[in-house]
């Protein structure tokens, strides 16, 4: 498990580390959980009708996947002392606006870091999501955000998260299951 993050057993905590699994910038813990939160586990099988009746093939695990959706908190912030509150001038300066700006920062960027001041890769990490003890190495699929008219100050969001590797989960060896994964 990483260390030197701060985790709390129900926040979401996402990180960006390298390759070596070093961590590059400072972990972003959402300031409020998405409202849904579901993950995917699915096998891949096969069904095939035989004269005996049918025959069914399993070829092991889908990757899994993490959906969510949720709204972010309202956006009030303090530009200067004559100008606090719900305003677009402030809007931008909100804690809770910056926060979904870097979240929206690390799903377009995927774990890629540019050269300074260029278009360029210069490596290429992964997207760590932290939850619940367990962390999710993968990749951001999608992610759509919506303004609602009857609530300015907010966005809601969905996206897809594919994780290719989990850690924290149990694990079996020689038959019996040993708790804390690996």
């Amino acid at each position: 498990m990483t260390t030197g993050v701060k985790r709390h057993k129900r926040l979401i905590v996402w990180q960006l580390k390298d390759i070596t699994g070093r961590e590059l910038l400072e972990p972003l813990t959402m300031l409020i959980n998405p409202i849904n939160l579901s993950i995917g586990y699915t096998h891949i099988r096969t069904e095939v009708r035989t004269k005996g009746g049918f025959a069914v093939f399993y070829w092991g695990q889908e990757i899994d996947n993490v959906s969510a959706s949720g709204k972010t908190g309202m956006f009030y912030g303090s530009v200067n002392t004559s100008d606090v509150g719900i305003s677009i001038k402030s809007r931008k300066q909100s804690e809770s606006f910056e926060n979904f700006q870097r979240l929206f920062e690390i799903y377009k960027n995927n774990g890629k870091f540019y050269q300074q001041g260029s278009t360029r890769i210069s490596s290429v990490g992964t997207v760590t999501m932290i939850f619940m003890k367990k962390e999710y190495e993968g990749y951001f699929e999608s992610f759509t955000v919506k303004e609602i008219g009857e609530q300015p100050f907010t966005l809601e969001y969905d996206f897809t998260f594919k994780v290719l590797k989990t850690i924290g989960d149990n694990i079996i060896t020689e038959g019996k299951y040993l708790a804390g994964g690996i």
